[in-house]
């Protein structure tokens, strides 16, 4: 019998603390800091690990731009065209 080596958890804690990391970033976006060491203590983790999850800014950046565009609600176009 062959054990097949399944790395489901590993990814989940992976997920999990690339989540944490971004949460971490928006939290102190908004307060303007911008400085990796912040951001991993911000987000409990080392430096190393947001590099690793996050090499460069501009990468951190996108997706702290695409995870707030995607919380946020549009208006209702019927609604907006209601208004006079």
């Amino acid at each position: 019998m062959v054990r097949r080596y399944d790395a489901s958890r590993r990814k989940e804690a992976a997920d999990r603390t690339r989540r944490e990391i971004l949460e971490a970033a928006l939290r102190l976006h908004w307060e303007g800091v911008t400085e990796f060491a912040a951001l991993a203590e911000e987000a409990g983790c080392s430096v190393a690990t947001v590099r690793r999850h996050f090499p460069t800014r501009e990468d951190l950046f996108r997706d702290c731009t695409r995870t707030f565009s995607e919380r946020q609600a549009f208006p209702d176009p019927v609604a907006l065209a209601g208004i006079e």
